[in-house]
């Protein structure tokens, strides 16, 4: 294995993970990192004690020795930094979606296949260890044939009010409901074949926020299971344990299988002492558990397996095809809401 020099393009919520992520990795070494927002590239810089820092993508290039780079930009920004890092010759790792177009989904492979880089999207919840558990119930056909399944993953009303400043170009869809197509492909090696999708749009723009309040999507596979998909962002901000709602059910042949991170419930913690850390109470187990000294789970994990296939020359678990696949069943939901039909995706 040989150290990986990093960079981060884009230092928001999720573009922190990263920083953190290459930080921890003894195979990793962040060199830069990149955002327009020049006072939160300041602050992210003192805070990681990160002492190269650009303000243009097409500078760090330039200028920067790295071998890869992690593009955290909002999900309709990812196409520019993209292409732009593999006509430089840098790998990437890109968060979901992989793009919110399928033009652009191709043009970024294709700059990729053109410059001889690797390209990984950040589907995540493949490293989550429960859902690594149905993954292999699956394998080793413990389950049977799958039959049907639910998948729940929903947020509080903090996410649309006061975490995404982009808010009005993304959705439920994109923001959450694609993690829980890439896992259901993943689990079930299958491809979606038809979705219908319902949705509607009554509370956030009550408040003046331009976007659905939630998505209800019926996927059908081409081999025949059917799976139920609920995204929503209308879980009460104050009262709910935790920020996320997070369940799996899997119905077999032969057997069930049920994964619930529902409201962090894998842990409850109840103390005297005072605490400002917001779900102190329930923390988080499955994707960014606070572990001390050194970040943890699936969130980092799948980082870490981009260093580790750059350090080994392997290529990574999650491809461009699989950011593709994911975004023309996106892309299909958005149709059916429309339309209020079943559409067949491409």
């Amino acid at each position: 294995m040989h150290p990986v020099k990093t960079a981060v393009v884009g230092v928001g919520i999720w573009g922190e993970q990263h920083i953190r992520a290459y930080q921890a990795h003894p195979y990793a070494k962040l060199v830069a990192i990149c955002d327009l927002n020049d006072g939160r590239l300041r602050e992210t810089a003192k805070k990681y004690n990160v002492g190269t820092y650009y303000t243009h993508c097409d500078e760090m290039l330039r200028k920067a020795d790295i071998d890869a780079v992690s593009i955290a930009t909002p999900d309709f920004a990812h196409r520019e930094p993209a292409i732009a890092c593999a006509n430089a010759g840098k790998d990437i790792i890109i968060e979901k979606p992989l793009a919110t177009t399928v033009e652009d989904c191709e043009s970024i492979m294709n700059a990729a296949k053109q410059n001889r880089i690797k390209l990984m999207v950040d589907f995540h919840c493949r490293w989550v260890l429960p859902f690594m558990q149905v993954k292999q119930s699956m394998e080793k056909g413990e389950l049977g044939e799958p039959m049907h399944a639910f998948v729940r993953l929903s947020d509080t009303l903090f996410v649309p009010r006061k975490m995404l400043s982009w808010v009005a170009n993304t959705n439920e869809a994109w923001f959450l409901g694609i993690h829980c197509i890439d896992l259901l492909r993943w689990i079930l090696a299958d491809e979606v074949k038809r979705v219908f999708a319902l949705s509607q749009s009554k509370v956030l723009k009550g408040e003046g926020i331009n976007c659905p309040d939630y998505f209800q999507v019926l996927l059908e596979f081409r081999k025949g299971t059917s799976a139920m998909v609920e995204n929503s962002w209308l879980l009460p901000e104050n009262s709910s344990p935790s920020l996320i709602d997070f369940r799996l059910e899997l119905f077999g042949s032969k057997g069930a299988v049920y994964v619930n991170a529902a409201q962090n419930s894998a842990i409850a913690k109840y103390t005297d002492q005072p605490s400002d850390q917001p779900y102190y109470a329930h923390p988080d187990m499955f994707f960014l558990p606070g572990t001390p000294g050194k970040p943890r789970g699936g969130a980092i994990e799948a980082i870490w397996h981009f260093v580790e296939v750059l350090s080994q020359d392997k290529e990574p678990a999650v491809s461009g095809k699989d950011g593709l696949e994911a975004t023309k069943v996106v892309l299909a939901i958005e149709e059916s809401v429309k339309r209020r039909l079943a559409v067949e995706v491409d």
